[in-house]
């Protein structure tokens, strides 16, 4: 650290289910299917697999600390965290973040939309 600043490099969290009021209420909960760390030009994802028990908080995934924190990739400050939860069906798909999945033809190099031509020149 430089000049005596931080960054925010790890996070940990529960669902909870809350009333009218923003006060904490019995019943259903949705589970976590994945949580995306996102830092610098890169993610980290954090996901469920399919013979993992459901889980309310991080530290019910997998790669998770002792204290349930999932980090950032490479000690980077975090800049944003993506939250895909389940429904109550039995077989959870997951979600996709379009703005972290690489690779795709019409994305560029940065997760953006690009032309199709993966962030070539137009033609």
């Amino acid at each position: 650290m430089d000049g005596g600043e931080t960054e925010t490099t790890g996070v940990a969290f529960r669902l909870v289910r809350l009333d009218e009021h923003g006060n904490p209420t019995d019943g259903v909960v949705p589970a976590l299917c994945n949580v995306r760390v996102k830092a610098g030009r890169g993610s980290t994802p954090y996901e469920r697999g399919t013979d993992d028990a459901p889980t309310v908080d991080t530290a019910g995934l997998p790669g998770s600390d002792g204290d349930g924190i999932v980090y950032a990739a490479d000690d980077k400050g975090i800049s944003h965290v993506t939250v895909c939860i389940c429904t109550p069906e039995p077989d959870c798909p997951g979600c996709v973040d379009p703005s972290t999945d690489k690779g795709r033809k019409d994305d560029d190099d940065n997760g953006r939309p690009g032309n199709g031509n993966n962030g070539g020149p137009k033609k």
